[in-house]
């Protein structure tokens, strides 16, 4: 009973060092200080905006890539509806140090937008299927009734095309943030215009952003990027509310791999001198 009780105590050990690193780098407090976009769910149908088949997206297990000056955080899942339609997706925002470059497609070529560091974050969704319904809508939600797009304000429910980028003002916690979608999308080899619904109504202090455009039938896949940017920092208030530890340099990153390693074959190595000691004292 000696023993056994010695090794219970150092599976303990054991287990909360290795426990210890992964808690701390999630201990934040959310404090929704950043609007962010939340991907409600990806539509199908034949026309614009169509609905013949939804697939409701849920956040699953999220994989954390960080440097000294690059975070990314990123949702992946696989979705097959009845009719055997298939999603295969992955939601990702990622935050930098430095400034990130963003091409948005063009009728004729691509738009660079220069993501300012430490005041906004990349919103990016990948996406490839399989179907034979004409049209996909991405079908978004941010946390404000008080929007403007493209100068405009918009109360109630409001179509929008024919235009190359959406520039959104979104109203958020006494100030303002900025949201930018592109007009055009890459589908495979084609570039194809986004159509935008708004809906301001959609729930009591939240908006619905519907963007569609066409993916012919088939196998397809898209690339969705959107900025969300302020006058202010907020990177760390974005940080809090994904609930995750901020950047790290691969120094930090060894040592603690180091250390755990190290903690880890320190206990083994008790437990086997234990055993021997117990056992050769039987003797």
């Amino acid at each position: 009973m000696r023993v056994s009780g010695s090794v219970a105590v150092l599976i303990a050990v054991v287990t909360i060092m290795i426990l210890a690193p992964a808690l701390g780098a999630a201990s934040y407090s959310s404090s929704e200080k950043v609007p962010m976009i939340a991907l409600e769910s990806i539509s199908l149908g034949n026309n614009p905006f169509g609905t013949m088949e939804t697939f409701h997206i849920s956040k699953g297990n999220s994989y954390v890539h960080r440097t000294s000056s690059l975070l990314n955080l990123s949702f992946a899942t696989n979705l097959v509806s009845p009719i055997n339609d298939s999603l295969s997706l992955n939601d990702s925002i990622h935050l930098s140090k430095n400034p990130i470059n963003v091409n948005f497609p063009m009728k004729n070529g691509t738009y660079s937008l220069s993501v300012p560091s430490m005041k906004s974050y990349l919103n990016k969704v990948e996406v490839e299927g399989n179907t034979s319904f004409a049209y996909i809508t991405i079908n978004e939600e941010v946390p404000t009734r008080e929007i403007l797009v493209n100068g405009t304000y918009i109360n109630g429910t409001r179509l929008i095309q024919n235009t190359s980028i959406y520039n959104l003002t979104l109203d958020y916690g006494n100030s303002s943030f900025y949201l930018q979608s592109p007009g055009f999308v890459n589908v495979g080899n084609s570039v194809f215009q986004v159509f935008l619904s708004v809906d301001t109504d959609w729930g009591a202090n939240s908006t619905l952003l519907r963007f569609s455009f066409p993916i012919i039938d088939g196998t397809f896949s898209f690339t969705y990027d959107q900025v969300v940017s302020s006058g202010q920092p907020i990177t760390n208030d974005v940080l809090a509310q994904l609930q995750v530890g901020g950047f790290s340099s691969y120094l930090t990153q060894n040592l603690r791999s180091n250390a755990i390693s190290l903690g880890i074959g320190g206990a083994i190595f008790a437990v086997l001198m234990v055993g021997m000691f117990a056992y050769y004292k039987r003797k």
